[in-house]
């Protein structure tokens, strides 16, 4: 049975996709594959896939992001808001679920992806 709250979008030129889930009013990213040798063509598929994320009603993206990146660097960003703290323990680290407007949200999930050495 297909869940209808996956959307699936693709480059044609490279193998980069990224897969959302929506819930509600709010998307976020449950897998993605970045072609290394395309980075620049990731990002345009970035913005369009939240372009289209709007169009399915989605108004808020979340994300899971490592206690530690939000200390290094996401916390500089006030567009970000925490929603829930995971404490982790001796094997999992601390996370967060941080939230942003969807409008802005390919900005600053390529700009944790530059901060993070990701491409």
């Amino acid at each position: 049975m297909e869940n209808k709250n996956i959307f699936r979008f693709g480059d044609k030129c490279t193998d980069s996709f990224i897969e959302f889930e929506k819930s509600d009013f709010s998307t976020w990213i449950n897998s993605h594959y970045v072609d290394s040798d395309n980075c620049k063509l990731f990002m345009l598929l970035l913005k369009s896939s939240f372009e289209k994320m709007k169009k399915h009603g989605c108004t808020e993206f979340q994300q899971l992001v490592l206690e530690t990146d939000w200390n290094d660097f996401l916390c500089e960003n006030s567009e970000w808001t925490i929603l829930e703290k995971y404490p982790g323990d001796k094997d999992i680290p601390s996370t967060l679920l941080i939230k942003c407007n969807i409008d802005i949200a390919h900005e600053l999930v390529i700009d944790g992806f530059l901060r993070n050495n990701t491409f």
